[in-house]
Order: structure tokens, then C-alpha cells, then sequence
């Protein structure tokens, strides 16, 4: 029961409350908490989560920077790809992020990561260069190729995650067989959920894609 407690998921502003007890022992009402390393709030917003893997993954660069200070390019590219950016990267089919600031907390840590591994702190010195020279994706772009796998993985039943629930087929689709129609939404936080997200760009995916073994 101490591990336990309560939050209501709501955008509502006069909640209705009720108190709940687990073997007599009364629960703490919260508005966040961590499920599986994820922390989620009341109101689905990503920002608590997003600024402790920003903080997580600073740290984490910052002890290579001081173990690795003279090593190899290579070796310090593996070990950011390694160490660094799962940590940016863990659930985040969950938690993508839409807005400018959230995206940019996470970008910044792969820039710093390429001026370490190029070795390359003038200020004059071009990032988006050295990302180019590196050949490294950027995280918005690798984010959105997770998510089109795990559709894909939901329209051949490779998981758990009964995607025929919550979209339905466009019965006019050309291009593939399994093409969605793009759900209505009223509210930010369902916008750019998992589901209505996936809509557009899993339906511009040629047939050859959506139909490989």
C-alpha cells in the first residue's frame, strides 16, 4: 500500500474526489507518478517526464565527457549512441513531444554530444555541419520511425495493442490496404497521443512498406 496512491487523469477544474483505502491504509492523492520509467500527470502533459531524461541525459554525457575526454572519435560516438541516447529515446512512442521547447531540450543534448565527439567547441562552428558529418538522425526524425514501427507492428499483431480499436480503415484508401482515418480531437493532449499522430504519416507509406513480412 505505501507504493500506491492516487491520480485522476482529467483537464477537468472542479474534480470530484473520493478518498480510497488499500488494506485500511488511506492512498495519497497525487497529481504525477512514474509508471515502467515513464512519469505521467493528471493532465497527460510530457513536460515533468521530458525535463528528467533532459537531466538524466546531461549527466550521463557529462560523465563521458570526463572518462573519455581523449579518446577517439569513434569510441566517443559509441558511447553516446550507447549510453546517451537510449536514455533520450526510452517510451517515447509515449511521450513524443509537439512543442518547440520540449523538442529542442532533446536536441540540445545531441548537439552538445556532436561537438564532443567532433571535438569542436568554437562558437562559430557550425552543429547542423557536424550532425551532417557524423550522419546522425535527428531525434524528432528517429522518434517518428519508432512510432511507424510500432503501427506496424499493431496492424500484424506483433503486439499487444489493439490498433483496429481506436482507428478505423478508410474505405476509399488506394495506396495500401490499411490506410486510417485521421480521428477527430478536440484537445492537445489526445492531438498528438499516439494514435491520432500515427495517422499521417503511417497512411503516406507506399504499399511495399506496409505490406513487408
Amino acid at each position: 500500500a505505501s507504493k500506491c496512491s492516487i491520480m485522476s487523469v482529467t483537464l477537468k477544474k472542479n474534480l470530484v474526489t473520493h478518498d480510497y483505502t488499500l488494506h485500511n491504509n488511506p492512498l495519497d492523492r497525487v497529481s504525477d507518478t512514474k509508471y515502467l520509467g515513464v512519469t505521467i500527470d493528471s493532465k497527460l502533459c510530457w513536460n515533468k517526464h521530458i525535463s528528467a531524461v533532459c537531466s538524466k541525459g546531461n549527466k550521463t554525457l557529462g560523465m563521458i565527457k570526463r572518462n573519455l575526454k581523449t579518446a577517439p572519435q569513434d569510441i566517443k560516438e559509441r558511447a553516446y549512441q550507447t549510453l546517451v541516447r537510449p536514455i533520450l529515446e526510452y517510451s517515447s512512442t509515449v511521450w513524443d513531444p509537439y512543442t518547440k521547447t520540449n523538442i529542442n531540450k532533446l536536441d540540445m543534448i545531441q548537439r552538445r554530444a556532436a561537438r564532443y565527439t567532433l571535438n569542436r567547441y568554437h562558437n562559430r562552428s557550425s552543429v547542423t555541419e557536424m550532425l551532417d558529418i557524423l550522419e546522425w538522425e535527428s531525434l524528432k526524425s528517429r522518434r517518428e520511425d519508432f512510432k511507424m514501427c510500432m503501427a506496424y507492428k499493431a496492424v500484424n499483431n506483433l503486439v499487444c495493442l489493439p490498433i483496429f480499436s481506436y482507428l478505423d480503415i478508410n474505405p476509399r484508401s488506394v495506396k495500401h490496404p490499411y490506410q486510417f482515418i485521421q480521428p477527430v480531437t478536440r484537445v492537445d493532449c489526445y492531438k498528438y497521443s499516439f494514435f491520432p499522430s500515427i495517422v499521417r504519416p503511417w497512411n503516406n507509406l507506399s504499399a511495399y512498406v506496409v505490406n513487408a513480412d
